[in-house]
């Protein structure tokens, strides 16, 4: 195994703030968790939360939990931002869910439990289901396997190359290399922003 990015300190530092932040957000976000909830159910039948293996830290799978903005008949391994919907193929509330990342807010749990961190690459799906995008992870000099990945991250603040492999997985790699209390600091106060922008721009 290769050797773990950052210092042992700043490796304690970054799981005792997961911890700390994902519990307390937790009991904070709870009147957005029942929203979420009622808008999932409100807005097409089916189970409130979307379950899908992800692979984490040493490519170890875990579940990741997230609001269901699509249609229960849409395949289980296929991520939002790839499948092929129109408006009218989407449930309700479904753009608004996504748009404002109240869809995510279960993931605090999976923070909590030690899968995910605040801050990290992607979440990726299982290898078999994201062959490209694995082998362009693999071939980064700086493995993002050997980190947690996370609820945000440089590729998610760099949404313009969400689309493309290459770029989501360089983004990855260039956050293991640079991993650092800085480098966190920067995305989380970038994050805050960047998601009021969206929310505010689409309404």
């Amino acid at each position: 195994m290769e050797r773990r990015p950052g210092t042992l300190g700043f490796r304690f530092f970054k799981r005792s703030m997961d911890v700390l932040v994902s519990g307390l957000g937790l009991v904070l976000v709870s009147p957005f968790l029942l929203v979420g909830a009622i808008l999932v159910r409100a807005g097409s039948p089916g189970p409130i939360l979307f379950r899908q293996v992800r692979l984490g830290r040493d490519e170890k799978p875990f579940v990741i939990y997230k609001f269901r903005t699509m249609r229960v008949e849409a395949p289980s391994h296929v991520g939002a931002e790839d499948l092929k919907e129109t408006k009218e193929d989407l449930p309700k509330f479904a753009g608004f869910l996504r748009m404002s990342r109240m869809d995510e807010l279960p993931q605090l749990w999976n923070i909590f439990r030690g899968d995910m961190s605040l801050i990290g690459p992607r979440p990726m799906m299982e290898a078999k289901y994201q062959v490209p995008l694995y082998e362009a992870r693999k071939s980064q000099k700086s493995d993002p396997f050997l980190v947690r990945p996370g609820l945000t991250g440089l590729a998610q603040l760099r949404m313009e190359c969400r689309h493309d492999i290459l770029e989501k997985a360089k983004n990855d790699g260039e956050y293991v290399a640079k991993f650092s209390f800085k480098q966190d600091f920067v995305i989380f106060f970038k994050t805050i922003p960047m998601v009021l922008g969206l929310i505010f721009r689409k309404g």
